[in-house]
């Protein structure tokens, strides 16, 4: 008897695409003080779900939409990592909203017992 390994959930953009995104200052911090590679990567794939998700609902594909991706990355400034927030996929995906699909306003409800200060920056 083997045993399936679990199939991978990606999304439909490349790691490097999102990456772009994120400008170049937060592209240069060096990777050994993530631990793993790994762990960029996946924020990278998290990011990219929420924003295929905005796609989807834009184009008109879902009615509405709700990422529950991990790692977490709400306390993830701009332009530096934020303890094991790597990647702010919900404020690239404000944003994303607003600048691609020329939303006029985006909604963020930030479910959590302290301040989400890098969603508010960004």
């Amino acid at each position: 008897m083997t045993e399936d390994k679990p199939q991978r959930k990606t999304s439909a953009r490349n790691p490097r695409e999102v990456s772009l995104l994120l400008g170049a200052r937060q592209q240069q911090q060096p990777m050994a003080s993530l631990g793993k590679q790994a762990t960029y990567e996946s924020a990278l794939l998290a990011a990219g779900s929420t924003l295929d998700l905005v796609d989807a609902v834009a184009a008109g594909r879902l009615q509405n939409s709700f990422a529950i991706v991990r790692p977490p990355g709400h306390h993830a400034m701009e332009s530096e990592f934020c303890s094991y927030c790597l990647v702010n996929s919900v404020a690239l995906a404000a944003r994303h909203a607003l600048n691609t699909h020329r939303l006029s306003r985006t909604l963020v409800v930030d479910w959590d017992v302290h301040h989400g200060q890098a969603t508010q920056q960004a």
